[in-house]
């Protein structure tokens, strides 16, 4: 409507126009003038509680606000006096029920007596009709409009937003409504900078379970949904048996952030994707039915894995969390030694598909897809080398979880954990603990938490330096053995000759022998005293007791080898320790070599040459002498 126009009804001296100019300046915005006589008025439907729509086969909505109504009004030549004022009502689109439609034009005709102006009347019977509700009636729409009214709905809401201000709940600074965003599951409000500081740095970091309100209400009201989950039984009374305690169950968490909604507080598209990836991920690893590609070096979700969580997120709409199927445990599908399946809550379909490499395979033998008429068997479940180290990893360095069973890596700080899940366990003995108090574990003499519960504060960190440690120990002992490298036999010290025994003819018995650490420690050797550092023998001091009544174990044991490799600095005798050359077992003397003594030993067929105390002995065959001075 023009000033030029509102001016010429301002004056006219036609009571008619006179009526629709105070209409004009009632309603300035709304009102569209048709003619002198006649005018278009929109008016919108906002109900003073949130209006509930059902529609003919998806589930009802409740929305705020809805397409205005637009009153036609047309005033004829004899209008007030004796004629009523013709008055049309339509909507765009075409929400508004036929019967809704019909009882308001009724009431509005009803209105108009005669020689009363009734234009203001119908106006504000309209407007009080529409903020009732449309008078309790119940409204089905047709599915197609769903999309459209919602979209109206979201529109006007943040029209409205924006024009009022805010304080932020972050950095708690007063701000236009243009530069804030009311979250849609609580509609608490925070400024756009704020949020996109805080989704962009949780996604980065994996930690899509923080992309949600935090405002002090809603972390309150998760805080206490855990604590109720954690809360210890009722104790029974005195001279009753108490009955086991319940599992707590994982009831679903406050909604996380939908992708579309981070797009509109202004998240970067590649952060939203990845958000979304993670939600997948975490969902897939979740769920006890999902199958993954056998392929060593793919070992990617199937692609029906995939579709069952995409289903799931599509149908849980308001919220963006995923079930948590844990929460109710389904066992999967087993399989009989005949290959058939049992019955099992999850149908899954033999035929898979990795969702990436596009490798088919059965889903009962892991093998490539054979068709449906091959009867298979069922896959082994033997563990790979890199399973078995990441079993033997999780189980030395992390906690399960007592409710989800979900491994725990602590990376710093005390042994109070909180699961994803939200339950509270000690790190040291996987127990629940209770939310409203959990230091009390930690604080109860005679159990094996007691004042343990900054034990480990650095985490994984240590866990790493002490691995290192022992590595290095381990390192340094080896290195302070001590031990000689055999020299070559031109080299070797000829022993003194000295006149020896015969050696008892008799089986002996076989000694451990023990090599001495230059710290006092003894290490066990093996029965046949065979050392081997880097490929090469090496001569090795042995224990000697000279207080001792019983025969000294002073012995040295080094591989078969050719002769002229073989020169021990022996210092003081020692037993032979090389692989027989030859089958069978026999037994000889032998007269030492380089003026030793006589000794006597075991050999597959070849002789053993025993030096005596302080002499100097080779063994040229598996075999065992014993030489005496």
């Amino acid at each position: 409507m023009t000033s030029l126009s509102l001016e010429t009804l301002s004056l006219s001296d036609d009571e008619r126009s006179q009526e629709l100019f105070t209409i004009a300046s009632i309603y300035p915005d709304e009102i569209t003038l048709l003619s002198p006589f006649s005018a278009s008025l929109v008016l919108p439907v906002i109900p003073l509680s949130p209006l509930t729509l059902q529609f003919a086969s998806s589930p009802p909505l409740q929305l705020r606000y809805l397409p205005p109504i637009k009153a036609i009004f047309d005033l004829p030549e004899s209008y007030p006096a004796s004629e009523p004022p013709r008055i049309e009502i339509i909507t765009q689109p075409e929400w508004l029920p036929e019967n809704i439609l019909q009882e308001l034009k009724k009431e509005c005709d009803e209105l108009w007596e005669e020689g009363m102006q009734t234009v203001y009347a119908v106006v504000d019977n309209i407007q009080q009709f529409t903020e009732g509700g449309f008078g309790g009636s119940k409204m089905v729409l047709p599915d197609e409009l769903r999309e459209e009214m919602v979209k109206f709905d979201q529109d006007a809401q943040r029209e409205v937003f924006a024009k009022g201000t805010y304080d932020c709940g972050i950095c708690l600074e007063p701000k236009k409504g243009a530069q804030c965003h009311a979250l849609r599951s609580c509609t608490h409000v925070f400024c756009k900078a704020c949020l996109v500081d805080w989704y962009s740095g949780a996604i980065t970091e994996g930690d899509v379970s923080a992309v949600r309100c935090s405002d002090p209400v809603c972390v309150k009201a998760a805080t206490r949904q855990a604590a109720q989950l954690d809360a210890p039984p009722t104790p029974p009374p005195e001279g009753v048996d108490a009955p086991a305690p319940p599992k707590p169950t994982i009831q679903p968490l406050p909604p996380t952030i939908p992708p579309e909604e981070l797009e509109e507080i202004g998240i970067p598209t590649d952060l939203v994707t990845r958000y979304v990836l993670l939600k997948k991920k975490k969902a897939l690893e979740k769920d006890p039915h999902t199958i993954y590609c056998p392929r060593k070096w793919c070992q990617n979700p199937s692609k029906s894995s995939i579709e069952r969580v995409e289903s799931n997120m599509k149908q849980n709409g308001g919220g963006y969390w995923l079930p948590d199927f844990n929460a109710v445990k389904e066992e999967p599908i087993k399989e009989n030694n005949n290959g058939k399946e049992d019955t099992a809550s999850v149908k899954l379909d033999k035929l898979q598909i990795c969702s990436v490499c596009a490798f088919a395979f059965c889903r009962i033998c892991r093998a490539s897809w054979h068709g449906t008429l091959t009867i298979c068997k069922p896959h082994d479940g033997t563990l790979t080398e890199e399973e078995i180290a990441n079993e033997k990893f999780l189980k030395e360095n992390t906690t399960p979880c007592p409710t989800c069973n979900s491994p725990t890596l602590k990376s710093h700080g005390c042994n109070h954990m909180i699961c994803a899940c939200t339950t509270h366990f000690c790190f040291l003995c996987s127990a629940y603990l209770d939310a409203s108090n959990p230091y009390t574990h930690f604080n109860t003499r005679g159990t094996e938490c007691y004042q343990r519960l900054w034990e480990g504060e650095e985490g994984d960190e240590e866990n790493i330096r002490r691995i290192r440690a022992a590595e290095e120990q381990r390192e340094q002992e080896m290195d302070n053995y001590e031990v000689v490298e055999l020299a070559p036999a031109a080299a070797a010290r000829p022993a003194q000759p000295a006149p020896v025994e015969p050696a008892p003819q008799q089986e002996e018995e076989i000694h451990e022998a023990q090599l001495i650490h230059p710290l006092g420690e003894e290490v066990v050797m093996d029965e046949d005293g065979i050392v081997w550092i880097d490929g090469q023998p090496f001569e090795v001091v042995w224990t000697d007791d000279e207080d001792s009544d019983a025969e000294p174990e002073n012995q040295i044991a080094f591989e078969d080898a050719p002769d002229e490799e073989l020169g021990p600095v022996a210092r003081r005798g020692g037993r032979g320790g090389a692989p027989a050359r030859g089958g069978g077992r026999g037994r000889g003397n032998a007269r030492g070599g380089q003026g030793g003594g006589r000794g006597g030993g075991r050999g597959g067929g070849q002789a053993a040459r025993g030096g005596g105390r302080g002499g100097a002995q080779q063994a040229a065959a598996r075999g065992r002498g014993r030489g005496r001075p």
